[in-house]
């Protein structure tokens, strides 16, 4: 035989069982013992393929080289039985709990790879195994010894196949005969590779062990749990839908219980059929309706007569079906209160049942409740809480308590019978504050940081917007320091609405042009200092307008049709421009605004503003003309923003001319 057959076989097998490995790389989330010594025994098997490729190139001369041939020989020897090992490994973790004591297999064969060890390392002074004498192979009076020891862990393993092989009386009999002729397989090649000693027969043996337990045994137990999981999955995924519509009837009918109880009406509105619904017992059905045609209930149909003239056209847009999926969008519900011709008070409400927020409707609870004594409360709260000036407590941060000093009967009510200082407060803070504040009041009632943020000062406060009382202002005050910490901390809450409001209106007074609603001449020059020093106003745009043939209207139809052709031109002006910036009557006829984007976002807003002057028309005047000019900071990167507005002003004034010139009219008339 071909000495160079020895290793193409080895290399072979190697390749044949290095694919079979990695066709299987899909199986690694299979997680299991049986699994995890089957991949080990694989890996090792692939190994000894390879290192027998490299024997038998060394025996075939073609590596030349007595040190690798010697090296290769002696790994060859170790890997015979560590291969017994992981053989051993899998056949125990295959037969399970069938097997007793199998640390006493893994102990003995144990035993058997450190003697193959002292055999090697023995060999490697004095020649007990083999030798290499100018690139052969000589056998030494130990060698039959290093291929016994194997052999002793195969008949073993085979032994004990056999055995629950012969024991065993189900369908996976099979399986276990498979792992008897595994077992088998070493051994017989073994003995023919001691008669042949130039043909791979080792590797051989490995790779038809392999070969027969990835074929009869794992490829069975694979396709066995990837159909199990498959149905576990279908099982799981049919759980889910059960569990989905159990829960959304459920939900469904939790809703409209809970709902029964306070709304006087309830209908179940299905937009798949378009049936209205009664919930309760008392009229069991309304008439069925198609939202396309007739977008109102009988309900609705029913109570708007009720409603006063000032709310009549918002609650009929209400309970608008047509519209109403674009308006639950994102949401799980909205509401509306109404006011009645008797002096009563009413609320409706639309709830989402079941569903995505942002899916098509499907299901939705049409509410509706008289409220007039939650009103009549209401008021009578929000009047106990006006007349309260402030609240007063104590806190002792060391002890994390506090003391009751001034309450209202509404802060007893959200406290409770809370003990803990820093419970308190956000009890305090959840209960009364509006939510778009509530975070930055929770942060200021942190009491952990109280110390740090009162250093060198006599106090702290916060404003916020509450519930029941509008603007409320709450103060922390130190009164008790102990080794630079605080220890106690007077905590006090004040209305402040009615000043907060007058200086609101105060500041909206004084910034606001009081015919157009626009801002006025003093917010716009503050504007432009605040932009003057601003440096980054690269997207400014100015525009500066003019009222054309104001004063001809005043002189002609009078200053009623003056100022309703300023009112049509500032509501062009702040519909045009207040979505990129802001607008100001800045005198008579004259206007300016300052937006923040480039020439491309303006054209198409210039467009629609002349657009909307065009198509502009009043009671009193029928047209509309307005001269305007606009410079960019792109334009001009060099000039202030004053001098932006003195260049915009300019072109106004170039435009206002060439209007002028080319209606003929004359400009001293206007």
């Amino acid at each position: 035989m071909d000495i160079n057959m020895y290793w193409i076989s080895a290399l072979t097998y190697a390749v044949i069982i290095g694919m079979i490995l990695l066709s299987n790389l899909r199986v690694r989330k299979i997680s299991s013992n049986v699994e995890n010594s089957f991949k080990q025994m694989a890996t090792w098997v692939l190994f000894f393929c390879l290192q027998d490729v490299v024997w038998g190139m060394c025996d075939a001369n073609i590596i030349k080289n007595d040190a690798v041939f010697f090296l290769s020989s002696s790994v060859f020897h170790i890997s015979t039985v560590v291969t017994t090992f992981f053989w051993l490994k899998y056949v125990l973790e295959y037969l399970g709990d069938k097997v007793k004591h199998k640390r006493l297999y893994l102990i003995l064969d144990t035993i058997v790879i450190s003697f193959q060890v002292i055999l090697i390392v023995i060999n490697i002074f004095t020649t007990t195994i083999f030798r290499i004498e100018d690139g052969l192979y000589v056998t030494g009076f130990l060698r039959p010894l290093a291929f016994i020891n194997q052999y002793v862990v195969y008949l073993a393993i085979g032994v004990t196949t056999l055995f629950f092989v012969l024991k065993k009386e189900t369908r996976g009999n099979s399986q276990y005969k498979s792992v008897f002729f595994f077992t088998l397989a070493p051994i017989l090649l073994g003995v023919c590779q001691l008669l042949y000693p130039n043909a791979a027969f080792y590797s051989l043996g490995y790779f038809l062990g392999f070969f027969i337990i990835h074929l009869f045994v794992v490829t069975k137990d694979r396709e066995e749990y990837f159909n199990q999981e498959k149905q576990l999955q279908k099982i799981i995924e049919l759980n889910n839908e059960l569990s989905s519509k159990q829960k959304e009837i459920d939900e469904q009918f939790e809703i409209l219980q809970s709902m029964s109880g306070t709304y006087d009406y309830i209908n179940l509105l299905d937009f798949k059929t378009s049936v209205a619904t009664r919930f309760d017992v008392k009229d069991s059905k309304e008439d069925v309706f198609d939202i396309n045609t007739d977008p109102h209930t009988t309900l609705t149909k029913r109570i708007v007569n009720d409603v006063i003239e000032d709310d009549y056209d918002s609650f009929w847009d209400f309970t608008n079906l047509s519209t109403l999926d674009e308006r639950l969008k994102g949401k799980s519900h909205i509401s509306a209160e109404f006011a009645c011709k008797n002096n009563e008070w009413i609320q409706t409400m639309y709830v989402r049942i079941g569903g995505d927020s942002n899916s098509p409707l499907g299901r939705v609870a049409y509410a509706l409740r008289n409220i007039t004594e939650d009103k009549k409360r209401e008021y009578q709260v929000y009047s106990a809480l006006t007349n309260l000036v402030y609240s007063l407590h104590i806190f002792d941060l060391e002890n994390d308590t506090f003391e009751r000093l001034i309450e209202s009967d509404i802060l007893k009510k959200l406290i409770g019978d809370e003990k803990s200082g820093q419970g308190m407060a956000n009890l305090l803070m959840r209960g009364t504050c509006k939510d778009e504040y509530l975070d930055l009041m929770l942060e200021f009632t942190n009491l952990s940081t109280i110390t740090e943020r009162t250093k060198g000062k006599k106090y702290i406060s916060a404003e916020f917007l509450g519930k029941y009382n509008g603007w409320t202002r709450m103060t922390f005050m130190p009164i008790e320091w102990q080794n630079n910490q605080v220890k106690k901390i007077v905590v006090t809450t004040q209305i402040i609405d009615s000043e907060k409001n007058e200086m609101i209106n105060l500041i909206y007074k004084s910034t606001t042009d009081e015919l157009t609603r626009l801002y006025n001449r003093r917010m716009y020059e503050d504007d432009l200092d605040e932009l003057t020093q601003n440096v980054d106003v690269e997207d400014c745009i100015v525009i500066a307008m003019d009222v054309n043939g104001l004063k001809t209207v005043n002189d002609t139809l009078g200053h009623k049709a003056g100022d309703e052709l300023i009112i049509g031109a500032s509501n062009c002006i702040n519909k045009s421009f207040s979505m990129v910036g802001k607008s100001y009557r800045t005198g008579g006829d004259e206007f300016m605004a300052i937006v923040r984007c480039d020439e491309e976002r303006l054209k198409p807003i210039l467009e629609e503003f002349d657009l909307m002057i065009k198509s502009w028309t009043g009671n009193l005047v029928s047209s509309l003309s307005i001269s305007y000019g606009y410079a960019s900071a792109k334009e001009y990167p060099s000039l202030t923003i004053r001098e932006l507005a003195a260049e915009a002003d300019k072109r106004m004034y170039e435009n206002k001319a060439a209007y002028y010139a080319q209606s003929g009219i004359e400009r001293r008339k206007r």
